[in-house]
């Protein structure tokens, strides 16, 4: 008896991508679950094609160029939290 997938399992799928009324659907033939050290959840998220060093080092030019000393206080306070790099590694970010 397979073990079925549950909510935020991976997969590795084998199947074949055919029309039906109009639709694309999977046609599934065969599954397995995938190992931790199989899954690299990056590969599932959007992210930029633009160089994120390139971006990143755009943004701290503009926040160094701003004239209120207490927004580019505050603004570099916010680049400097330890969560920044994950925000930098976030879909849409």
């Amino acid at each position: 008896m397979p073990v079925l997938p549950k909510v935020g399992d991976y997969a590795e799928i084998n199947g074949r991508l055919e029309a039906y009324n109009g639709a694309r659907q999977i046609n599934l033939r065969g599954y397995r679950l995938l190992t931790e050290a199989e899954i690299f959840p990056e590969n599932f998220k959007k992210v930029s094609i633009l160089n994120l060093t390139e971006m990143w080092e755009e943004l701290t030019t503009i926040t160094d160029s701003f004239e209120n000393d207490l927004v580019k206080f505050l603004v570099a306070k916010i680049l400097q939290d330890p969560i920044i790099e994950a925000f930098k590694k976030a879909p849409a970010a």
